[in-house]
C-alpha cells in the first residue's frame, strides 16, 4: 500500500470544505488533479472514502472513520516540516537544563512558558540538583546549562573555598557563571516545635537542637551550626521533615510559603526585624561550547527569572 502525502491532503481538505472544487480551490490546483489524487488515494486503501451519488460528495463511514487518522497524519507531516525548518537554521532540537531546587518557582516557570512558545520545537529536559550538582551536570556535558546557587550560604559563610571546590573537579575548570538575582530563605520550624513562636532564638538554642540541612549528591555539605544535624539530597524532602517537627531549617521562601500561611510550619526570630536572608543564585554553562539560538535565548531569560 502506498500512498502519497498530496492524496492524503487532497482527502482532508474536500472532508473538510464539502467539495473537490472548494478543496481545488484551496489547494490551487485544477479539480481534475484533486478528483484523481483522491480516487487513487481510495485505490491503495482498498475503500470508498466518499460517496459520489450526490451533488456533493459525502464521506462514506469508511471516509468518517479514517478522516481522524488522515488529519492527524497531516499534522506530524506540518510539525515534521517545521522542526526540519528550524534546524536548518541552526536551532538546537533538544536542550537540557540543570536546576537548583532553590531556583524552582514560578518566575522560572515563567520564562519557560515564554521559550516553549518563541522556540515550539525544541524539546527540553530538567535535571535537579543541590548545590555542585549543577555545575558537575554542565561540565560533564549532562546539561548546557544551569541555575545553582554560589559557594556561599545565606549567612553569608563559605560552604568550601571555591579555590578548594575547583581544584578538587578539574572538570569545572571550563565553565562561566553569570549572576541571576537571589532566593530568599527563611528560618523555619513546625508549628509544634520547641522553637516555634520563640522571640530571638539564640545560635546557644539552635545548636543545641537537631539541625535539617542539604547535601549535594555529589557530598557537599554546607556548614552546620547545630551540633546534630540530619542532611538530605532535597528541598522538597527537607520540608517534609521540618514538617513532621524533626528539626529547624532554612527553607526557600516560596517553598515554605503556604505552609507558613496555614500554620504548619512557623518562622524563626534570629535577624533583625525585616532581614531576609537571601541564596544568590547563578547561570552556569560551559564556556568550550558555544550555544546555539535557542539557547542563548534561554540564558538571556533566566538571567531575569529569579
Amino acid at each position: 500500500m502506498q500512498y502519497s502525502w498530496e492524496q492524503v491532503e487532497a482527502f482532508v481538505r474536500a472532508a473538510r470544505l464539502g467539495s473537490f472544487s472548494a478543496a481545488a480551490r484551496e489547494l490551487g490546483k485544477a479539480q481534475s488533479a484533486v478528483s484523481t489524487a483522491i480516487a487513487n488515494l481510495e485505490a491503495d486503501l482498498g475503500v470508498n472514502l466518499f460517496d459520489r451519488a450526490g451533488h456533493l460528495p459525502v464521506l462514506t463511514p469508511e471516509g468518517e472513520a479514517l478522516l481522524g487518522d488522515a488529519e492527524r497524519l497531516l499534522a506530524r507531516g506540518e510539525r515534521f516540516g517545521s522542526r526540519a525548518a528550524t534546524l536548518a537554521t541552526g536551532v538546537e532540537p533538544r536542550l537540557v537544563l540543570a536546576v537548583d531546587e532553590l531556583a524552582w518557582g514560578p518566575a522560572l516557570v515563567d520564562r519557560l512558558t515564554g521559550f516553549a512558545e518563541r522556540w515550539p520545537d525544541v524539546e527540553m529536559e530538567f535535571l535537579f540538583g543541590i548545590v555542585g550538582d549543577i555545575a558537575l551536570m554542565v561540565a560533564e556535558g549532562r546539561a548546557h546549562m544551569g541555575i545553582m546557587v554560589p559557594l556561599a550560604d545565606p549567612r553569608g559563610r563559605r560552604v568550601y573555598a571555591e579555590e578548594a571546590w575547583r581544584d578538587a573537579e578539574s572538570r569545572l575548570a571550563g565553565l562561566d557563571y553569570f549572576p541571576a538575582g537571589a532566593v530568599p530563605a527563611l528560618p523555619v520550624v513546625a508549628a509544634g516545635h520547641p522553637l516555634a513562636g520563640r522571640r530571638a532564638v539564640s545560635p546557644d538554642e539552635l545548636e543545641a537542637l537537631r539541625q535539617l540541612d542539604i547535601t549535594s549528591r555529589g557530598g557537599e555539605r554546607p556548614d552546620a551550626l547545630s551540633g546534630q544535624v540530619w542532611r538530605v539530597d532535597s528541598y522538597w524532602a527537607l520540608r517534609d521533615l521540618v514538617r513532621a517537627g524533626l528539626g529547624w531549617a532554612y527553607l526557600p521562601e516560596s517553598l515554605a510559603a503556604s505552609d507558613l500561611d496555614a500554620g504548619r510550619l512557623v518562622r524563626l526570630d534570629l535577624a533583625p526585624a525585616g532581614e531576609v536572608w537571601r541564596w544568590p543564585l547563578y547561570l552556569v554553562r560551559d564556556a568550550r561550547r558555544a550555544p546555539g539560538p535557542a539557547a542563548r535565548w534561554l540564558l538571556e531569560a533566566l538571567a531575569k527569572a529569579v
